[in-house]
């Protein structure tokens, strides 16, 4: 290893392997730009005491570059917990009112925004592949078992809500969290059903009117 300096930069060589520089500095560096704590063995960039294994500190405006991750392949980003028991956290601190968003490079324009309070907007199409879930086409098929008008007014009565779909009690004994796509396909099955109930509807109402056509006395003009 080769430790030296001239006008152009400051830079440890590794002289066996092709005299590579794996480390420099250049004129003008910023005071703290790279510090590692001595207690912890945190770096700090832009800081003198870091707070984390790696803390990155600098004011540069809105929209400015704070990290930048680049490769010639294709983009991964791996979040592993080695003990399995632990999740992974991405959030705002302070206490602000400042929002997490994901913007497409040099447009400033969010396509996705979360907010402090938990509300998420996607400027764009949201879309989800759940395998485990079956579109309720089976609703239409000839062998399907509708529920006669009569017993489902009676389950609603005595429950207080849809058949197969989750009830209040349900949903706060999953911590208020809803299954989205689940839900979803749910809902379906539901406005498919739906629309079996009109269509019988339909032929009651057509044949009753074709008995009171049948019955009905003709009116003199």
């Amino acid at each position: 290893w080769d430790v030296a300096g001239n006008e152009a930069n400051f830079f440890i060589r590794d002289a066996t392997n092709g005299s590579t520089l794996p480390f420099r500095i250049f004129p003008g560096a910023p005071s703290n730009a790279l510090t590692i704590e001595a207690s912890t063995g945190d770096v700090g960039v832009g800081t003198t005491s870091p707070d984390s294994a790696l803390d990155i500190e600098r004011s540069l405006g809105n929209f400015a570059e704070l990290l930048r991750l680049t490769n010639n392949g294709g983009p991964r980003l791996n979040f592993d917990d080695t003990t399995d028991t632990q999740d992974w956290l991405m959030q705002t601190t302070g206490g602000g009112s400042a929002n997490f968003q994901i913007t497409r490079t040099g447009t400033g324009n969010a396509e996705m925004d979360l907010s402090p309070n938990g509300d998420v907007a996607f400027f764009g199409t949201v879309s989800a592949n759940n395998g485990a879930a079956t579109l309720p086409d089976f609703v239409f098929e000839s062998d399907y078992s509708l529920m006669p008008l009569s017993e489902l007014r009676v389950f609603i009565e005595e429950k207080k809500h849809l058949p197969n779909v989750p009830s209040k009690l349900d949903i706060e004994l999953a911590g208020g969290f809803v299954n989205m796509s689940e839900m979803q396909y749910k809902l379906l099955e539901k406005i498919e059903e739906l629309t079996l109930y009109t269509l019988q509807q339909q032929e009651r109402i057509e044949d009753l009117a074709s008995k009171l056509a049948a019955v009905a006395e003709p009116i003199d003009g």
